[in-house]
């Protein structure tokens, strides 16, 4: 992984200094499968445009997203990375469609105002 362990540690400490959520100092990495994610609120992967997820992993991340998680995916770049994330999550929530949001939808002004993508 690129810039693994020092990126995920910087990223850890400002997102805690930031959102006041608390963040374990030393990083965590965990498996899709495993039990402990369904304790944590966030989670972030990077390089999607790699992703490529079991069965096993598919039913996990569903689950986790359906009951409140919340991914942050980082690290894609250009249409072909995006296929084929998008392809993966064709898989966890086989009945929607990603929706691009627009640049008034809160989420965009939730912490910081951000005015372009």
């Amino acid at each position: 992984m690129m810039d693994y362990p020092d990126a995920d540690l910087n990223f850890s400490l400002h997102f805690q200094k930031e959102t006041g959520l608390k963040t374990t100092p030393d990083g965590m990495v965990l498996e899709l499968t495993d039990p402990n994610l369904l304790k944590l609120p966030f989670i972030y992967l990077v390089e999607g445009g790699s992703l490529h997820l079991t069965s096993e992993e598919i039913g996990s991340l569903r689950k986790y997203l359906l009951g409140g998680g919340f991914l942050m995916l980082d690290d894609f770049w250009g249409e072909q990375e995006w296929k084929s994330v998008a392809a993966q999550f064709r898989q966890v929530f086989p009945n929607r469609k990603p929706i691009e949001l627009s640049l008034d939808h809160p989420i965009f002004r939730s912490f910081y105002e951000i005015r372009e993508k």
